[in-house]
């Protein structure tokens, strides 16, 4: 049986897959990535600890949760002037509402708004942060008559939608990651068995077998749509 050959980084013990670190702490692979790399505060050089093997970025619990409080303490500034938005959690922000305004979806002009208030708070945690077109996150800071209703707590559900939006893809592919990771094994178990197979019944059956594996992996990682022909193209190495 011939398959393509992927190499499958084995997960470091005790350590989460970027998927399962943005499902801990509510922040994209993306971000997370970001944060190995840069330090979002100023005056302060730390970064997000974690392991990378053959590019796939590992994390541990613990590590997660101690950064993600770091992010919620109050965030240095100069005198007089707010604390700065760094790109990459602005760029989060952005990419969590799709580019749009949160309120009215309007994609010519955005801003990271606070949630809470920065003068308040001093903080970017992302959490705290919601992209909005000029209009309304001036209205919503001051208060203004044309946006009364757009107070705190309907912000907040906002927001908490934009999460919920986000957590349920990254579930999605958490599952997805899984499934295929359990086809992978099993296409590496039927190739061991048909290795070892003696009788011509016995190798057709494990054939039969592993065409129906090939199939089920091609459409985990194809989103359901197999490719024509698939099946044909696989059998003709499995003997």
């Amino acid at each position: 049986m011939k398959t393509k050959q992927t190499k499958k980084v084995a997960r470091p013990s005790g350590l989460l897959t970027e998927i399962e670190a943005a499902l801990e702490v509510g922040m994209s692979p993306t971000l997370l990535r970001w944060l190995t790399k840069n330090a979002p505060k100023s005056k302060s050089d730390r970064t997000l600890q974690c392991h990378v093997e053959d590019g796939e970025y590992f994390y541990a619990r613990q590590a997660l949760r101690e950064f993600d409080a770091f992010l919620a303490e109050p965030w240095p500034h100069k005198q007089g002037k707010r604390p700065h938005v760094p790109v990459g959690i602005r760029e989060e922000i952005k990419l969590e509402a799709y580019c749009e305004c949160a309120v009215c979806h309007n994609m010519n002009d955005g801003e990271a708004a606070h949630i809470i208030p920065v003068s308040d708070t001093l903080c970017n945690h992302p959490k705290n942060l919601i992209w909005m077109c000029p209009s309304h996150h001036t209205g919503y800071d001051f208060g203004h008559r044309v946006h009364a209703t757009l107070n705190r707590s309907t912000v907040k559900v906002i927001k908490e939608r934009l999460t919920q939006l986000s957590t349920r893809i990254w579930r999605i592919e958490h599952r997805a990651e899984g499934a295929v990771l359990s086809l992978v094994k099993e296409i590496e178990a039927t190739r061991s068995r048909l290795a070892k197979a003696r009788d011509s019944i016995g190798k057709a059956a494990l054939v039969t077998h592993g065409a129906h594996v090939l199939s089920e992996l091609q459409k985990a990682v194809s989103g359901g749509r197999a490719r024509p022909n698939s099946r044909g193209s696989k059998l003709k190495g499995m003997n």
